[in-house]
């Protein structure tokens, strides 16, 4: 198949590409970054099934549609995610041109060209905090933050343009994604504390937080794992629903994170300070009850090999990483 993913040099976009692109799909990424050393390496022999455009989805003046090859589906990754608590109004207007507006351009271009797939990829925050355990794809939308609002926006809008017969969406909605190639980027800011306890271990500082946090838990998936599951939504020939949870679900604490890290990379003394709020907030389980029913999925990546991963990536970089402050 010949598939487009936008946002295809991000955190979770260059996996998606890479997992396509070893299957021997011919892939197209659009992103507005131009590829770094470090995209060429994690991309390694696969580099040539993968055709970059470089495109920007929040500029009406960029005709970027016209440079892009024939193409059977489309894996819509570009987003501005997450924002960072305290500053995400800074951002509301980037967030809504990327995470709406481009939404809308990228589902256009699906429709006109006649594309029988798009998968959009969403995230649970657009679920917002309800008081449960364990959320499924039928929980009413109640995003508590700017990212989540311009998402379930995305969603919905996405959604729409499938119940018409604009052409096939189906919604991806992700849990906490973690593990390689998660940096801090223009459309990236607040990360993982998977990814920010690692680089402090690993360049020998504390690991901060506040007390209380170590017992505060989501659903954390790895992203490997993530770029299996939308590679399944986007060329399985039939799909019983149109949105799906993807996600490990299972609760892990912040103290097994930290455990975990200490494991891997050493003892380096507890520091005061606290990662970045919307990393320590606690939230529900999404299930991924209905994605394992309809396409076989099930995570298969713990947490021990995915710090393990993670880890290890880090210690590849060139130069050292450089750690995430708040």
């Amino acid at each position: 198949m010949k598939i487009l993913v936008t946002g295809g040099l991000g955190f979770v976009g260059v996996h998606v590409a890479r997992h396509l692109a070893a299957a021997g799909h011919d892939v197209t990424v659009l992103d507005r970054e131009t590829p770094l050393a470090v995209h060429e390496d994690f991309l390694g022999d696969v580099r040539t099934r993968v055709q970059m455009v470089q495109a920007d989805l929040a500029d009406p003046g960029d005709m970027w549609e016209t440079r892009l090859p024939e193409l059977d589906a489309v894996v819509h990754a570009a987003a501005v995610t997450p924002l960072v608590p305290g500053t995400e109004l800074d951002l509301a207007g980037a967030a809504v041109a990327v995470n709406v507006a481009g939404t809308v351009r990228v589902l256009d271009l699906a429709r006109r060209r006649g594309i029988a797939r798009l998968v959009h990829v969403s995230t649970g925050s657009v679920y917002g905090i309800p008081d449960v355990e364990r959320i499924d794809e039928d929980r009413p939308l109640a995003p508590v933050t700017i990212y989540g609002i311009t998402k379930a926006a995305a969603d919905q809008m996405a959604q729409h343009y499938g119940e018409v017969g604009a052409c096939e969406v189906v919604v991806a909605r992700l849990a906490q994604p973690y593990g390689p190639m998660e940096r801090t980027t223009g459309s990236r800011a607040a990360l993982s504390p998977v990814h920010d306890w690692a680089v402090a271990a690993i360049a020998g500082d504390h690991l901060c937080f506040s007390a209380g946090d170590l017992d505060l838990g989501r659903d954390y998936v790895y992203v490997g794992d993530v770029a299996d599951a939308v590679a399944r939504l986007a060329t399985q020939d039939r799909l019983e629903h149109r949105v799906y949870n993807v996600s490990n679900g299972e609760r892990t604490t912040l103290r097994s994170v930290f455990e975990r890290i200490v494991a891997r990379v050493g003892d380096t003394g507890v520091g005061d300070g606290r990662v970045n709020l919307s990393s320590a907030m606690e939230r529900p389980v999404l299930s991924p009850d209905r994605l394992h029913r309809d396409a076989g999925w099930k995570a298969s990546t713990d947490l021990d090999q995915g710090v393990a991963a993670t880890v290890a990536w880090l210690r590849t970089l060139r130069p050292s990483p450089a750690r995430t402050r708040n």
